[in-house]
């Protein structure tokens, strides 16, 4: 197994309302080839299994950025996507804008 118990409890589980173990790696632990980045402990419950990872905690290998790992922006939802056509046929329609 590739972790270890730190001595100093975690928060209690968002799931069962239980304390949570707080875990590391082990000393000799190394990250994987080209994983981005790592979490230096993360919390576990010992009843329901929940692991709780902090954004604090994460810990970017070889130089790697936030900035290369982005996600895809949010989709437009229904009602911003509405507005924003209406918006447009209005535009193109105005009369005194000839």
């Amino acid at each position: 197994m590739a972790k270890k118990l730190l001595l100093n409890g975690g928060l209690t589980c968002p799931k069962c309302h239980r304390p949570m173990q707080r875990r590391c790696h082990k000393p000799d632990w190394k990250p994987k080839r080209n994983q981005p980045y790592y979490f230096s402990y993360w919390d576990v419950c010992g009843k329901c299994r929940h692991i709780q990872l902090y954004e604090a905690t994460k810990v970017w290998v070889n130089g790697h950025r936030k900035e290369e790992f982005h996600h895809s922006p949010k989709p437009e939802s229904d009602e911003a996507f509405r507005l924003r056509a209406i918006k447009e046929q209005l535009d193109d329609s105005l009369p005194w804008e000839d």
